[in-house]
């Protein structure tokens, strides 16, 4: 619990909202897709994950760890594709379970691929391990919504990290 709340107050301190971002990219997703758009759900892991789907018009998607969700995903998206390789978005319910396959994701995202991260504040090791995949070499930009973290694999985008108040 205090673990939450110093990280918390530690994310109000140094994230920032879109018009501090000099990124056209990361500007575009937070102007155009979640900041623009109706909120789809009161959950904002959910709200994040459903407007990035929109926006980024994604059609093959890979969920691990919540079969809930992909459940609610297919009645909700019912022309997309769960798939486990050449995928357009991967849904990481716990970054603790991405440790041992980050080597075979690779193989499977693509330029213009993203992942999202639930719960990477959840605890002192989650966060570790949430720093370590946006230092991976795949990755070149990273948000970090404090509720949930996104990581894009784009090889024209400067590498770059984000912290940023939705």
């Amino acid at each position: 619990m205090i673990f939450r709340l110093q990280s918390y107050l530690l994310f109000l301190f140094k994230s920032t909202n879109a018009h501090g971002i000099h990124s056209p990219f990361i500007y575009s997703y937070l102007t155009k897709c979640l900041y623009k758009k109706p909120r789809s759900s009161k959950d904002k892991v959910k709200d994040v994950l459903f407007k990035s789907i929109a926006h980024f018009k994604v059609q093959k998607i890979n969920v691990i760890g919540n079969k809930a969700l992909q459940n609610e995903l297919k009645m909700r998206y019912p022309s997309l594709l769960f798939e486990t390789c050449s995928i357009d978005l991967l849904y990481v319910e716990d970054a603790l379970q991405l440790m041992p396959d980050i080597h075979l994701i690779s193989n499977k995202v693509h330029n213009d691929s993203l992942i999202m991260i639930d719960g990477i504040y959840n605890g002192p090791k989650y966060l570790k391990q949430w720093r370590r995949l946006c230092q991976n070499p795949m990755i070149t930009a990273s948000i970090d919504f404090y509720h949930c973290g996104v990581l894009f694999v784009r090889k024209e985008q400067v590498k770059e990290h984000f912290s940023i108040r939705i």
